[in-house]
């Protein structure tokens, strides 16, 4: 909703009232003059001057808007801002308003009153710097460990391209020899979207398959030209089905584990799946990007690999956010197409709950439109440039 009064088609505009006699207005009543003989005195309508009044601001500054700090000091805080949203400490409203305030009392400068009682900047303040400074805005943030965010640092980095560089150098790998693999999970209960309601609803719901779902671990793999294989799933049994793949994407292959999770087993059936679709030999070799767990580092593994003309290079711990293709462009769209694949299930089957065995149909639905060309060339150009 709108902050800033908008006059309708039609109606009478406002007249702003004179700053100085709004002031006057005030002191007669601070005074202890009667609301409505100070309203027709200096002609201003008694619920204003009923609102101004409450506020001790005014009969301070005069306005209550006013630009406390210049646009110097403005600005240098708006840097300030940016710089500690990149440190991921950024500022909450509360810590920003204290810091406005804590700045305005320690250079002297006139400001309300009502700072010293609150000990922060007022609201109005608050709205009208963002509205100076059109390059910030209120975000909801990611939560980030502090590991993921200290080990994302310039030595870490530079180690990573500096293997990256020598690996490249030995193999001359072309685009389509370039593969990054990684896992996510998709759930039977599904995250609802935005639907329409009635406004000022104070509860809005949306039916979901069951207040808590089953995990079915999806291991994708993309390459740097833009190109994809079949996903291949792990379902959270101790044994295997064959409707669990049942309007799966086409090709597509899966394995079983009680915790429904990549193990070292598992991940060498996921090679084993990678060789079948992409074909790779000692005289062709390809590369292979992924995160350093343990079940992608498992003696087996390495074996296989190194027996099937496969180069497996690991990123740093902790810096997926920022190094994986997939993370970055891809794992996104899919979470949200196959959310909305569940929605449209839950509403051709009104009254059935979703259960594993229907997992397939949705990814068979999400997949195919969130691993297009443009997301997965866009994640590897993010990442390792073009």
């Amino acid at each position: 909703m709108p902050r800033k009064y908008v006059s309708k088609q039609g109606a009478m505009k406002r007249v702003p009232y004179d700053p100085e006699a709004l002031k006057n207005a005030v002191v007669a009543v601070k005074d202890g003059a009667a609301y409505k003989t100070v309203a027709r005195e200096f002609k201003i309508n008694v619920m204003t001057l009923k609102r101004l009044c409450r506020r001790d601001s005014y009969v301070q500054t005069g306005f209550t808007n006013r630009q406390i700090l210049s646009k110097r000091h403005e600005d240098e805080l708006g840097a300030y801002l940016v710089h500690m949203s990149k440190m991921y400490y950024g500022l909450t409203v509360v810590q920003l308003r204290k810091v406005a305030y804590q700045f305005a009392k320690a250079n002297k400068m006139k400001y309300p009153s009502s700072w010293d009682h609150s000990q922060q900047a007022g609201r109005d303040w608050y709205r009208g710097f963002l509205e100076r400074q059109q390059t910030l805005s209120l975000r909801t943030p990611e939560p980030t460990s502090l590991a993921r965010a200290t080990a994302f640092n310039k030595h870490t980095v530079a180690e990573f391209f500096g293997n990256l560089t020598a690996v490249f150098n030995k193999h001359e790998f072309t685009a389509e020899r370039v593969w990054n693999i990684d896992e996510t999970g998709v759930t039977t209960v599904h995250k609802p979207s935005k639907i329409i309601a009635v406004k000022g609803s104070k509860q809005v719901g949306k039916m979901t398959s069951a207040e808590r779902g089953e995990l079915v671990t999806v291991c994708a793999c993309i390459n740097a030209a833009g190109g994809h294989i079949p996903p291949y799933m792990i379902f959270p049994r101790k044994n295997w089905q064959d409707r669990f793949l049942n309007h799966a994407p086409p090709s597509s292959d899966a394995t079983t584990h009680p915790s429904g999770w990549m193990t070292g087993d598992s991940f060498i059936k996921f090679l084993k799946h990678f060789v079948r679709h992409v074909q790779p030999n000692a005289d062709r070799k390809h590369l292979i990007i992924m995160d350093n767990h343990e079940s992608h580092c498992s003696f087996d593994a390495l074996n296989y690999a190194k027996d099937n003309g496969i180069v497996l290079l690991t990123i740093p711990p902790h810096t997926s956010h920022k190094l994986q293709p997939l993370d970055r462009t891809v794992f996104g769209p899919l979470k949200t197409f196959y959310s909305q694949a569940a929605s449209n299930f839950m509403l051709r089957h009104p009254g059935r709950t979703i259960t594993i065995y229907d997992v397939s149909e949705l990814l068979g639905e999400a997949f195919p439109r969130a691993m297009v060309p443009t997301n997965i060339i866009s994640g590897f150009r993010a990442e390792y440039g073009p």
